[in-house]
This record gives structure tokens, C-alpha cells and sequence, in this order.
């Protein structure tokens, strides 16, 4: 079954293996590693750039007696494979590049498949040293046993829309970089071509890529292939890329050092010049080459965010440079601080503001009823600093971090307790949600006249208005204003009671009286 003819989409585990080769065998490739850097440079700098390379850190800043070494990530800017058991194909479009020997049991077909792969390395000043080069592409599909494949140079232009099998360029019939590629996939795959790089920058050849085939192309043969991301696929981390360490070589090129202060390590910030760009982490340094007779203008980030409130400021970030430059560019902290009411809009102006720290801001007054109405008004509570209350009005702040300071005033309601009758408690001004205490005492009063001599008298009913409630002592919560009215009822209890008495009296007295007459006749 052909396993080229569909796109692999599945998502592989990402894992970066920078500067190792591909069989697993760490010892073995650092081995090979610095048989190749002493070929080009003495033992003991081979040694300070395998510790380098190995140090993982973007935009390698290594030091030695040749000075630091700048690191350049380039970007593919055409990739297709093609293959010989569809020689009419073109795969340029592809999400996955093949290579190795393969076979279509189905139509019975098989043969090898080739990968080419060009990078854009204008970033590169011309006649930099190459420390060390290395094409690196991430394998999502691994061979039943262990291949070997090899990278030679392509010798001219080619489409990776047009090109199939029978219009591959020429190439040349030298080997340029070998390695094994392990028979797990979720692997980086790397070939170190310091060499072809070094050849493109002095501008010895034209850079028209690489060709990657295996080592022994067969036909007949099955599962001795790979497959690799393409540049077309959409996770970029996983796209196929080249690593390239320079020096600086006067008098056809120039070093310039950005040295960064002020920013936390956590952090990071960009400088930029044309078509370069360095990230420098914390209090570092970042390195740029440039080919000489060039005026570079290095330009750093003016801000870099630590959160929605915090950030760091360079208030002088770019400089200019035809030569060897060292700049510093400072950071120095800036906080957000906010002025502002609750509610909104009862303050002379609100503003939100980045300050330095040290800095001092001072609100506006704010009055201190800001709104009076008949049932309701906003009475100032105070000005507060992150939810601490502070004395004055209006008030000075010194920055120190971020802050909101807020003119905060309180929602009043009017509270009315009324009463034809006794005496009530409770009316007044309230804050909202506060609980007020209405009440109406004595919950009894005599008529007025004789009737109310006799216990004709009023008693409290129950509270009407804005709620109801029969007790004539109730606690309410104030959530808007209140209109509470005793209502009573007439209560002839007592009168009755009264008029009994008083009858009950007058018999008395006629009794007596006539007992007394009687005595007197006899």
C-alpha cells in the first residue's frame, strides 16, 4: 500500500534534539560532531562550540578568544519530494516530505523517493565565518529499520510546483552530509552542512538547496522510508529549518552587542535590524552580524509586557552602527494606575495611565454629595487605594505598583416613619443594604373626651407603605426608600369595660342611699 499517496495530519509529540544526530546515539554523534568542527578549527575551540551548541539557548552567546558567536535560524522557503512510482507527480504542496524505498503492494509499484528542500539565508552577511551549520527536519513517520540517508547539492533552479520525477535539477555527485535516522518517529533528524552554508555566504555557489535520498536506492523493497514535515504543514515549530553558528571575519563583516539591563529573567525583548531579529532573555546580551560598508539601525522593543498592569519601558532603544557597537539598552518599570468613582462619573475626570515607578499622581477633588435628591443622594465615603481607605480629599499617591484609586460613595435612601398616633422611631438617611430599625411606641392612646375617660381608646393595627407588617417594632433592609405609616384601629375594649364599672357604681350608690333612708324612717 502506498503510504505517500494521503497527507499525514496526526499531531506528533514535538521534540527538539538540537545539535545531536539522529540514531539515537548521543555519544557516538557528539564524537562525530567534533571530528568535523576539528577539521575546520583547533581541538580546544571545537570543544567551547560542542558546549555551546548543546547549551540550548536561542540565539547562541558564546564566548571565546574569537569572540561571540551569532546564531541564525533560517526559514524553508521551498520543499517537495519526488518519486519514482509516480514519476508524473508533483508533491510541492504536500504536508509531508517522503523519503527512502517504498512500495505500493496494491499497484504493484515501488522505488525510491527523493526530498528537496531550499532555505533563504540573505540574513547571513556575506564572507561570515560558519562556525557550524545544521539542516535539521522532524520526522513523524519512521522506517522498519534503521536508514541512512545522505544530502547533496542541488546545481539549479527548480519549482516545487512543477518539478516531478523525470524534471529533477541536477545535482551534485559528492555526498555533503550523511546520517542514520532512528526507527522512532516524533524525532528531530539533523545533517550537518557547514560546508555548502559557508560556500552560499562567500558566495562561492548559487544556493539552489539540497537533495536528501537514501543511501541505496532499490527498487522492490519495502518500508525503508521516512517522512517529514513540510514547511506547508501548520504547526511551524515542527517545519523544517537550518541552524547556522557565524563569527564575525573583519574587514567584510561587523559585531554588534545589545546588552540589555533592567529586565527580569522571566522576561524577554526583541532587536531587531532588516531582516534579523535576536530575543534576549532577562539581563543578556544579543549579538548581531552585519556585512561591512552597511549603516545598521538596531532598534529594541520600546515596551515588554509582565502583565495587564506591569510593564518595563526603554526610553532610549535604538542606535545606529557601521562597525563593531556595543549599546545598553535600559528597561525601567512602569506601572498602570487608574483614577476613577464608583459609580462612574462623579469625579471631575477618570483616567487610566501608565506611571514610572516613584512617580506621583494626584486625584481630582470629589465632592461629597455628588448627587441629592428627595428620597435618595451619593454621599462620599472616601478615596481609596486598592480597597484601603486613605484620609484626604482630594488625595496625593507616590507610585509603587499598580493601583486604582477610587472616589467611592455611598447610595443613601430616605426613610419616612409616620404616625397619626404616639411617637415613631426610624426615619432618617440610610446606606443601601444597611438594616434600620422602625418602631412606634406607645401602641395604645385614649380617645380624647369623656369617652375616652371611660377607655374609648386607638391601637395599633399594623405598618402600611412600603411593606406590610403587623409588629409595631420591625427590622427592614434599605433597598430603596421607605415610606412606613402606623395605621390603627379603634379599640371600644376598654369602654365597655368602663361603662360596666360605672353602671356597676351607680347601683352601688342607689343601694346605699336607700339603706341609709330606710334607716332614718325607723
Amino acid at each position: 500500500m502506498d503510504f505517500r499517496r494521503n497527507d499525514y495530519s496526526a499531531e506528533g509529540q514535538c521534540g527538539i534534539r538540537t545539535y545531536l544526530h539522529a540514531d539515537g546515539d548521543k555519544r557516538a554523534g557528539l564524537v562525530r560532531l567534533g571530528v568535523e568542527i576539528a577539521d575546520l578549527f583547533r581541538l580546544t575551540w571545537g570543544c567551547a562550540l560542542f558546549l555551546l551548541l548543546f547549551s540550548a539557548l536561542p540565539f547562541a552567546v558564546a564566548v571565546d578568544a574569537s569572540g561571540p558567536a551569532v546564531e541564525f535560524a533560517a526559514k524553508v522557503v521551498a520543499d517537495e519530494y519526488a518519486d519514482s512510482m509516480y514519476p508524473s507527480r508533483e508533491y510541492g504542496s504536500r504536508l509531508v516530505l517522503y523519503v527512502g524505498n517504498s512500495m505500493d503492494r496494491v499497484q504493484n509499484v515501488s522505488g525510491p523517493a527523493r526530498i528537496y528542500i531550499q532555505f533563504d539565508l540573505s540574513m547571513i552577511p556575506r564572507h561570515a565565518s560558519v562556525l557550524f551549520a545544521e539542516m535539521q527536519l522532524f520526522q513523524m513517520f519512521a522506517p522498519g529499520s534503521s536508514q541512512t540517508y545522505e544530502v547533496h547539492l542541488v546545481e539549479s533552479a527548480w519549482n516545487e510546483t512543477e518539478m516531478d520525477w523525470p524534471t529533477q535539477p541536477p545535482t551534485s555527485p559528492d555526498v555533503l552530509a550523511v546520517t542514520s535516522v532512528p526507527t522512532t518517529k516524533d524525532v528531530w533528524v539533523s545533517w550537518n552542512v557547514t560546508s555548502a552554508v559557508q560556500a552560499w555566504v562567500n558566495g562561492d555557489i548559487v544556493n539552489h538547496g539540497f537533495m536528501i535520498r537514501i543511501q541505496n536506492e532499490q527498487v522492490g523493497v519495502a518500508n525503508q522510508a521516512s517522512g517529514f514535515y513540510s514547511r506547508e504543514y501548520p504547526k511551524e515549530e515542527v517545519h523544517p529549518r537550518i541552524r547556522v553558528l557565524c563569527h564575525s571575519q573583519p574587514p567584510f563583516t561587523f559585531l554588534i552587542s545589545t546588552h540589555v539591563v533592567g529586565l527580569p529573567s522571566e522576561l524577554s525583548t526583541q532587536i531587531t535590524s532588516g531582516n534579523q531579529t535576536t530575543t534576549v532573555h532577562g539581563e543578556g546580551t544579543g549579538y548581531m552580524l552585519f556585512e561591512a560598508g552597511n549603516t545598521q539601525i538596531i532598534t529594541a522593543s520600546e515596551y515588554v509586557s509582565a502583565s495587564n498592569s506591569v510593564r518595563y519601558h526603554a526610553k532610549i532603544r535604538s542606535f545606529s552602527a557601521t562597525n563593531d557597537t556595543e549599546f545598553t539598552v535600559t528597561y525601567e518599570p512602569q506601572f498602570l494606575v487608574t483614577v476613577k468613582s464608583e459609580p462612574s462619573g462623579l469625579i471631575e475626570r477618570e483616567w487610566s495611565h501608565w506611571y514610572d515607578l516613584g512617580a506621583r499622581v494626584e486625584t481630582p477633588p470629589a465632592r461629597e454629595v455628588a448627587e441629592e435628591g428627595a428620597d435618595m443622594r451619593l454621599v462620599l465615603d472616601g478615596w481609596y487605594v486598592n480597597n484601603a481607605w486613605q484620609d484626604g480629599n482630594p488625595i496625593s499617591f507616590m507610585v509603587n505598583g499598580p493601583a486604582v484609586l477610587t472616589a467611592r460613595y455611598t447610595t443613601m435612601y430616605n426613610v419616612i416613619v409616620t404616625s397619626p398616633f404616639g411617637k415613631t422611631a426610624g426615619s432618617g438617611w440610610y446606606a443601601a443594604g444597611s438594616s434600620v430599625e422602625i418602631s412606634v411606641t406607645p401602641t395604645y392612646v385614649h380617645a380624647d373626651g369623656v369617652l375616652g375617660y371611660l377607655g374609648l381608646g386607638m391601637t395599633f393595627d399594623h405598618w402600611s407603605g412600603s411593606f406590610e407588617d403587623t409588629s409595631p417594632a420591625t427590622a427592614i433592609t434599605v433597598n430603596g426608600p421607605i415610606r412606613a405609616e402606623a395605621l390603627w384601629r379603634e379599640d371600644r375594649s376598654r369602654l365597655l369595660l368602663g361603662i360596666a364599672g360605672a353602671i356597676a357604681f351607680v347601683l352601688i350608690v342607689v343601694v346605699a342611699l336607700r339603706r341609709r333612708t330606710r334607716s332614718s324612717s325607723s
